[in-house]
């Protein structure tokens, strides 16, 4: 049976890709950097191997006897205090994988990339022909130097597959989670405004099928939007509180107040030395209003996404079982 490596396997997506290939029946090995937080989270017959794709020599040993690498681990942030993080672990820590992954028969390695990288126009449709280009943040700039680095180990002949993901949201042990955080504060009241502009979405468990559905079925070298839908902020805390059973939703905060506050959290954060509650970075992702078109995977790869409403009651339906709401 092949084995399989998933990095980051106790963050979101590697978490449900881990709990799909085992319910599948198929051998799998987590790169974790906790062994406890694995041994806590992840399900049993999993293989647990602790080190950090900043660490090559424990990629070695992660990597020796896997034939199928999913690399899911990276910084998924937009903003930290020391932006030269974001290469480290995403752009250099990529690469630390693919060297490893080329010096072994590896049959198909998926990497996890994002939908922020593609070059694109307000108001405007896009999809996998679209050209990339680099972002103003630290975080889309180290992912677009990492997709350049993957993009050359496949012309190379490792055989991979990318996949650009919306912003991802679902069940998860960890509350403090950006989708169910926003949740549970919708909940309590804590949401003054919303953001302006929206985002596109994608519900953890159809990215984590996607994900695998693309290395079964797609061809090296090939890459895939999975996300499901654009939401605006005032339709994802419309869809929120419906279901919590709210009356009415927070207001969207006009542009010039979202830049405001991120200006103001921004400065407060180099103080604070916490992430700010907004950034400018993230509000000019939102102001895009850019919408992912997902026709290649559903047509090649099979990938039938849940809609958001939907996803948005399996998750509120989580938090209450799991006593957060």
């Amino acid at each position: 049976m092949q084995k399989i490596l998933v990095t980051g396997a106790t963050g979101l997506l590697g978490f449900h890709i881990v709990h799909e290939l085992l319910n599948q029946g198929r051998s799998v090995c987590a790169l974790v950097r906790s062994r406890n937080k694995a041994e806590k989270h992840l399900p049993p017959g999993c293989e647990i191997v602790v080190g950090d794709i900043t660490d090559p020599e424990s990629l070695q040993r992660a990597v020796k006897g896997c034939s199928v690498i999913y690399h899911c681990a990276g910084l998924p942030e937009q903003w930290l205090q020391d932006n030269t993080q974001f290469f480290k672990v995403n752009t250099r820590g990529t690469q630390n994988l693919i060297q490893v992954a080329e010096q072994h028969s590896i049959k198909k390695f998926v990497y996890i990339s994002t939908v922020d990288l593609f070059a694109t126009k307000a108001k405007q449709t896009y999809d996998e022909q679209t050209p990339l280009e680099p972002k103003k943040s630290p975080y889309t700039q180290s992912k677009f130097e990492a997709d350049e680095i993957v993009t050359k180990a496949a012309q190379g002949g490792l055989p991979v597959v990318i996949i650009h993901p919306g912003a991802i949201y679902g069940s998860f042990y960890d509350p403090s989670q950006w989708f169910l955080k926003l949740i549970c504060d919708l909940a309590h009241n804590k949401v003054p405004l919303l953001p302006p502009g929206g985002l596109p979405v994608v519900y953890v468990n159809d990215l984590a099928k996607g994900c695998i559905l693309a290395e079964l079925k797609a061809k090296p070298g090939e890459r895939y939007i999975l996300s499901e839908s654009y939401q605006t902020w005032r339709d994802i805390g419309s869809i929120i509180c419906n279901e919590l059973g709210l009356e009415k939703a927070p207001a969207q905060m006009p542009k010039w107040l979202a830049f405001s506050v991120a200006s103001a959290a921004e400065s407060s954060a180099l103080f604070t030395k916490k992430p700010p509650i907004l950034h400018k970075a993230l509000v000019d992702i939102f102001l895009m209003e850019t919408y992912p078109n997902n026709d290649k995977a559903k047509i090649e790869l099979g990938w039938r996404p849940t809609e958001f409403s939907v996803g948005v009651k399996k998750t509120v339906n989580s938090l209450q079982k799991s006593g957060y709401l």
